[in-house]
């Protein structure tokens, strides 16, 4: 087997590159070598490389500065030693023995360059990942081939990307293909052109090799910049001018020009938001455009070209455009025709429609980190039922012990009462007896699906319960409300429904709590790993790429509510809360809320929704990610939290987020909310938590080890579960006309508001009532005796 060198570019790919790396160690290969090329030189980078720990066989080689992904690239060809090339990008991964496959595929066959089919990993938005067969490669080259060339596998021209290939080291320096250093990003195009323009043979595999991660930061996937936008255009001029080099020496076909312009045209109709900013009034624009018609004028569209069975593949009538529109392959000529003949009026009416081309406004930078404008209520006709009432919504956040002070309140309803202030029935769901956690409740839960549905008869219920209260003040409570996980357009839909839903409450106020937001991660991520059902097994720095925007853009989740309120908001420092003796008395205070006859000796002791320490975490996500069985998988993991709760108690917790990660975090959530908590009144002091975060530098060990007992706890966890599971399970009892459950269903809608309703007692026996209907045993909850929210 010939030696093999593996190229990986490395920068911020924190998250990842453990386990690219580990990919092809775990191929145990007998000469194999991996080059990570540091395209991000730092004290950071440089620490956290070496605390890797890689074998010998890895190298490591820094950039000065950083310069690119083509850059580091071909500083990996020049240091590397074997025989083979192959990339690999530090987010992606090869299969168990994908690259050896290809390796002695390529050996054997002895072609130039020798192609592997790629698994498309689609990461984006979900905890369980999809996996599928890239789609050209499905099409087009999921075969067995020893000596293509684009002479007789003109499919060749498609291949997506440089990565999916290994290269003869031979063969690229008799070539002198490298990539193009000025295309700092978007390289690939130029490489695969290169290269299947050459004349070089091709080796073609039909086994899988590699995984392609597609994830919500990814080059591929991340909001584009203007000088994203730039490049984006530069490519389409090179590729398209390449094309019709090579043919011009006689190395193509005139076809394959044609080809490459449509394929261009392709990606700037479905893919590329080139056009959103080249149809622009304004200087960004034209340089693009001279660019885009310089490329398009390479050739000219005809009838016969849309028969052509490749560009039949890239081109399709009716498919929808970026912007969702289905599109014609007449209109695709005529934008075609308008990009070549330079008309750029043609161009704007036909990409934006008329009614838009006449409003156009300069082109922005067209970035989805911007928070979009929220356009003013609705008037509502009619005096509103309760104009002096205030109207106030906390939305918690999470992780700040939000379900300690909706306890609290549910247990001094009463003293609120007296002191003007309501804290509703109606809405308040109770998981006190089915959920895992003791005490658990989500809060007014039932108001989010309320308003979402437009219910009116729960709306006239709320009401009447206010009215009949005679208090001046509503407090609803629901940590859900600030839809951490929702994207920006449907957290404004979301806020829009609850403007129409509480239309009758003029006065209004938003409270939430604001936790120090390496913390917030920390503590979300934990509990989202022990919540199962949510089958999250990414590691922290994979869910924080993932959700960093949603989760650190505490301005964009609250600004919407804000506008709501009429900007009465009332943000409080959790930090402050958590110190408190008395949770209650301190966040009633911060809104002058009265609480006549209420004693802090009467708040009772703070529930505790201890967070696991973090090597519980990691048995958690190996569970999730190796029981398939829902039941099963909830039933091992309280076995486990359970089991080694007494231990927790001796064992020191410590972060799994490095000290820089936690500067990063601090600093991006700075950079969204220092002028919104200024603009709120809220004074955050983020140079003191700096400062405290700096001081722990020299303290923070990256955690190592995994304690026996549980890994004990693991093995005994799962093997009693196995014999429950293995039991048969109890039949219902009540199933209702079809056979099913939906006759509890229906029976559980119909009765639920007479629910709603009941006293305390009278609910806990209505609950055990209708779990006995349904065959389900009484839930066990695990027990914890930490702070609130932590």
């Amino acid at each position: 087997m010939p030696s093999v060198s593996v190229i990986v570019p490395f920068y911020k790919d924190y998250a990842y590159v453990k386990q690219a790396v580990q990919s092809v160690l775990a191929e145990n290969l007998p000469d194999c070598e991996v080059i990570i090329v540091n395209d991000n030189p730092s004290d950071r980078t440089d620490e956290f490389l070496r605390g890797c720990r890689f074998s010998d066989t890895v190298r490591i080689v820094t950039h000065e500065t950083n310069r690119g992904l083509s850059a580091a690239r071909n500083t990996g060809v020049d240091e590397a030693v074997g025989e083979i090339i192959a990339y690999l990008d530090a987010d992606d991964f090869y299969l168990p023995q994908g690259l050896r496959r290809q390796v002695e595929w390529h050996a054997e066959s002895g072609a130039d360059i020798c192609h592997g089919v790629t698994v498309l990993r689609e990461q984006r938005g979900i905890t369980r990942p999809s996996h599928s067969i890239l789609a050209r490669d499905k099409r087009w080259f999921q075969i067995n081939r020893t000596d293509a060339t684009i002479a007789d596998l003109p499919a060749l021209q498609l291949i997506v990307s440089s990565w999916q290939s290994t290269y003869k080291r031979e063969y690229l320096e008799r070539s002198g293909i490298r990539f193009d250093e000025a295309q700092k990003k978007f390289e690939d195009r130029l490489y695969v052109l290169e290269t299947v323009f050459s004349g070089a043979t091709f080796a073609l595999t039909s086994v899988p090799t590699r995984v392609w991660r597609r994830r919500r930061d990814s080059i591929t996937t991340s909001a584009k910049s203007i000088e994203d936008v730039e490049m984006m255009t530069a490519l389409i001029d090179k590729c398209t001018a390449l094309a019709e080099r090579a043919h011009k020496d006689g190395r193509i076909d005139g076809i394959h020009v044609r080809r490459e312009v449509a394929h261009s045209l392709s990606r700037l109709l479905y893919e590329l938001p080139v056009l959103d900013v080249a149809v622009g009034n304004d200087d960004v624009a034209l340089p693009l455009r001279e660019k885009l018609s310089r490329s398009m004028g390479r050739a000219a569209p005809d009838s016969e070209l849309f028969d052509d069975y490749i560009v039949k593949s890239l081109i399709v009538d009716g498919r929808r455009d970026k912007r969702g529109h289905p599109i014609s392959l007449e209109h695709v000529a005529s934008m075609w025709k308008a990009l070549a003949a330079d008309d750029w009026e043609s161009t704007r009416r036909l990409h934006l429609g008329l009614a838009e081309a006449a409003a156009l406004k300069p082109a922005q930078k067209i970035s989805s980190q911007e928070n979009p404008v929220l356009a003013a209520p609705a008037v509502v006709e009619g005096p509103p039922a309760f104009p002096d009432c205030e109207l106030i919504l906390h939305l918690g956040m999470h992780k700040t012990g939000t379900t300690h002070l909706q306890r609290q309140l549910v247990r001094h309803d009463d003293a609120l009462k007296k002191g003007g202030t309501l804290f509703p029935k109606t809405g308040f769901v109770d998981h006190r007896d089915v959920a895992l956690k003791p005490n658990a409740t989500p809060g007014h839960q039932e108001f989010i699906r309320a308003m979402a549905a437009r219910d009116t008869a729960f709306r006239e219920e709320f009401e009447r319960e206010v009215a009949g209260s005679g208090c001046a003040r509503i407090v609803i409570s629901c940590e859900n409300l600030s839809f951490p996980y929702a994207d920006a357009d449907r957290r404004i839909e979301r806020v829009d429904g609850a403007e129409a839903f509480f239309r009758n409450f003029p006065k209004r106020r938003i409270v939430a709590t604001i936790r120090r937001p390496d913390q917030y991660i920390e503590s979300m991520y934990r509990e989202r790993v022990t919540n199962t059902d949510t089958n999250e097994t990414r590691s922290i720095l994979e869910y924080l790429n993932e959700h960093r925007t949603g989760l650190l853009d505490y301005a964009a989740m609250l600004d919407p509510w804000r506008n709501f309120a009429n900007g009465n908001i009332s943000l409080i420092d959790y930090a402050d809360l958590r110190d408190s003796p008395d949770y209650l008395s301190l966040f009633s205070q911060s809104l002058g809320m009265e609480l006549p006859g209420y004693s802090a000796r009467k708040a009772g002791a703070k529930p505790t929704y201890e967070s696991p320490h973090w090597d519980e975490i990691e048995i958690i996500r190996i569970v999730t990610s190796t029981v398939q069985d829902l039941r099963k998988r909830r039933s091992v993991a309280l076995g486990v939290l359970n089991s080694t709760h007494a231990d927790r108690a001796r064992k020191v917790d410590q972060s799994v987020l490095s000290v820089d990660d936690r500067l990063e975090i601090l600093a991006e959530n700075r950079a969204y909310c220092e002028e919104f908590f200024r603009s709120s009144g809220f004074s955050y002091d983020f140079e003191t938590v700096a400062a405290s975060l700096e001081a722990e530098r020299g303290k923070w060990t990256q955690p190592t080890g995994i304690d026996y007992q549980l890994v004990q706890a693991l093995l005994n966890s799962l093997h009693t579960s196995e014999a429950v599971i293995g039991t048969a399970p109890a039949k219902r009892r009540f199933t209702g006309k079809t056979g099913s459950s939906g006759g509890l269903t229906r029976m559980r809608s119909t009765l639920m508001p007479v629910y709603r309703h009941m006293p305390g007692p009278i609910k806990s026996l209505a609950r055990s009532g209708y779990r006995w209907l349904a065959g389900q045993p009484k839930a066990v909850g695990a027990r914890s005796n930490q702070q609130a929210g932590a």
